[in-house]
């Protein structure tokens, strides 16, 4: 062929001489290249899994926060049946002792 690419295949088998390329060398780089990708893919699964792992507590701690927020509220509605309780008693306890004052009349 002619033009422009045996030019260029030109160049690069002058560059290939220049750096002393050879065949075992080619499929060394393209192993490591190989094990790089593979390596890569490896940490980008592993960092998916991470943040799977992390939305997941996070979706469990929402949800304990949820629970504590709901006691609480549950908590509350106690202790507002307690204070009521308590001031039907006082009232209760408050006509009595009027009744009671009534019969000393």
């Amino acid at each position: 062929s002619s033009g422009i690419n045996a030019e260029y295949g030109a160049d690069i088998e002058d560059y290939i001489e220049d750096q002393g390329y050879d065949e075992e060398n080619s499929q060394e780089m393209m192993s490591l290249k190989d094990e790089l990708m593979n390596d890569d893919d490896d940490l980008m699964i592993d960092s998916d899994e991470i943040v799977n792992d992390c939305d997941k507590l996070m979706n469990e701690n929402d949800e304990l926060m949820n629970n504590k927020d709901t006691e609480n509220i549950e908590a509350s509605l106690l202790e507002n049946d307690v204070g009521a309780e308590k001031r039907k008693r006082s009232e209760i306890n408050e006509e009595d002792r009027e009744v009671g004052e009534g019969k000393d009349k």
